[in-house]
């Protein structure tokens, strides 16, 4: 059977600015960067929350009769409010019903990680080759650009997973384009080391400089803290193609396990005005990466924008990272169909050359 390596498939192209050029390339990523791999973007939430909710409803076994029990809640709460998506509803819900939202979608994200494949992480894979990594021969953890920076806004594991896949498994043949990814890869551990995240191994939140980094400014599913001991030292990833059940998330007693490392635009909001009420346990992370995003920016000669729609929630964090890019550095907007431009043209600046691309694939 003939095998071939992922990145063989792929034309490398160098990449301006891999040459010795001053300054980053920034990429942010929103919701459709991620669509292709079978996530929701954010209008399309709650659809799939309530399609996840009744693929859970046919199992009668009692292993997920509380998890059913939150996501109809927080369907309901979705309902009611009128809210378009998740970050709109959470704003304006109790801690509690939160709490409900977060586990909500930390189920669903995980619920699609069982469903991914080479196939559907192919634009994080090309991705990743084309716009991350020097086309030398060498492992991939050494090949990752110093004068890249990819930022993504998005809950989801995906780039992490296709880094892993490369990684781990470049020998991928026809035949298991379309077979679990969890077949290849399991643990994401190892791997945020190499992509220098700030969740380091064993350690609390530090960013490597003057070395490529991709920084999740809102968290992620399928990173957990133990409740008793909520630090970010502490920090476990669940492994790729967990399915959650109600035993995984909760005690007998109805009291979570775990702490989700999600952070909702209003809970980072308040943490970053100093207006805390109870810390979350990210409360580290979160005021921390928002400095090392705001450094990289300012260092950056190009910015490349990727399936970004800006809902309101999350104005105001990108617009508090963009806007401190230098004068001369050059905006390109991948996807425009989603980006409301009226509100994005008046931060890049005049004197700040703008372009705009047709889709994501253009990113690279």
């Amino acid at each position: 059977m003939k095998t071939t390596k992922m990145a063989d498939t792929i034309k490398t192209t160098e990449k301006s600015g891999h040459n010795g050029d001053s300054g980053l390339i920034v990429y942010i990523f929103g919701a459709g960067a991620s669509r292709s791999a079978g996530y929701p973007t954010a209008a399309k939430f709650s659809g799939e929350l309530k399609q996840f909710r009744d693929r859970l409803s046919a199992d009668s076994s009692g292993k997920v009769d509380r998890l059913k029990g939150t996501i109809s809640s927080t369907l309901k709460h979705l309902k009611e409010t009128g809210a378009q998506t998740i970050d709109e509803l959470v704003g304006v819900l109790k801690p509690g019903a939160v709490e409900d939202a977060k586990t909500a979608t930390e189920a669903l994200f995980l619920d699609i990680e069982l469903r991914l494949t080479p196939q559907k992480l192919r634009d994080y894979s090309n991705f990743l080759v084309r716009a991350c990594l020097s086309p030398e021969n060498a492992k991939v953890e050494d090949r990752l650009c110093p004068d890249v920076r990819v930022f993504t806004f998005n809950y989801d594991r995906t780039f992490e997973i296709a880094y892993a896949l490369l990684a781990e498994t470049l020998d991928i043949n026809s035949q298991t384009l379309n077979s679990p990814v969890n077949g290849h890869v399991r643990d994401l551990r190892q791997h945020y080391d190499p992509l220098n995240t700030g969740f380091q191994s064993g350690e609390g939140y530090e960013l490597k400089k003057e070395c490529f980094a991709f920084l999740k400014l809102h968290g992620s599913v399928g990173l957990k803290l133990t409740v008793n001991d909520p630090t970010i030292k502490h920090q476990q990833p669940f492994l790729v193609g967990t399915a959650l059940k109600d035993d995984t998330l909760w005690e007998n007693n109805g009291e979570l396990k775990v702490q989700s490392l999600i952070v909702f635009p209003h809970e980072k909001a308040r943490h970053i005005s100093k207006n805390i009420g109870k810390p979350l346990p990210l409360h580290e992370y979160i005021a921390k990466i928002e400095n090392d995003a705001t450094e990289a920016i300012q260092l950056a000669r190009e910015v490349h924008i990727c399936g970004y729609s800006v809902c309101q929630p999350k104005w105001t964090h990108f617009e508090e990272i963009v806007k401190h890019a230098p004068l001369d550095c050059k905006f390109i907007v991948h996807d425009p169909c989603d980006i409301p431009f009226s509100r994005l043209k008046p931060i890049v600046y005049p004197g700040k050359a703008f372009h705009i691309r047709e889709d994501f694939s253009e990113a690279w």
